[in-house]
């Protein structure tokens, strides 16, 4: 199940889209399948709204395939903000009681704890193998269009982001 997050949701919206209410201002749409994600997706953009959609990568039992599945239908979603993040167990949850003896111990600071960084030994991916899914996610997604490659293009002119820079970037990112 895919959930978006609308915020705030003008009353013209909720009617259209057969939701009631939401508490705290929030729309929640459930899209339990691709078809009606698109669909709900559409009838938010007719009312005027950005959506943001957010991704969790590296469940316990994930694999890469449906990693990438994922990426793919947060590109086919087409929202106007797509955030990727790695599930990461935080202390007094399920999960981390689920997990609580594979956290990798040399990741025990908690400045790790970010959503960025895979803290446990996963199933099915390394810890280098996950941080590229992410990589690879954000890259895939924003550079979807032309415009978001044009933008990619301006930052690193902009920021003079040459080959050694993205060397050192990767060198520096994965500890090499």
């Amino acid at each position: 199940m895919k959930i978006l997050l609308i915020n705030p949701a003008p009353s013209g919206t909720l009617k259209a889209t057969g939701v009631l209410f939401p508490p705290l201002g929030l729309l929640y749409v459930a899209a339990y399948a691709e078809k009606e994600g698109h669909q709900v997706v559409e009838v938010l953009k007719k009312n005027g709204l950005e959506i943001h959609a957010a991704y969790i990568l590296g469940g316990q039992h994930e694999t890469a395939g449906m990693i990438h599945e994922t990426i793919r239908f947060a590109k086919r979603l087409n929202t106007n903000v797509a955030q990727f993040s790695i599930l990461t167990p935080y202390p007094g949850t399920a999960i981390y009681e689920q997990v609580k003896d594979r956290i990798f111990r040399w990741r025990a600071p908690w400045s790790f704890f970010d959503m960025q960084h895979l803290v446990f030994k996963h199933d099915h991916l390394s810890f280098i193998r996950m941080e590229w899914l992410l990589l690879k996610a954000h890259l895939i997604y924003y550079t979807r269009s032309k415009k978001g490659i044009q933008d990619i293009w301006h930052h690193i002119k902009k920021h003079h982001l040459g080959a050694r820079t993205l060397l050192r970037f990767l060198r520096d990112y994965f500890g090499g």
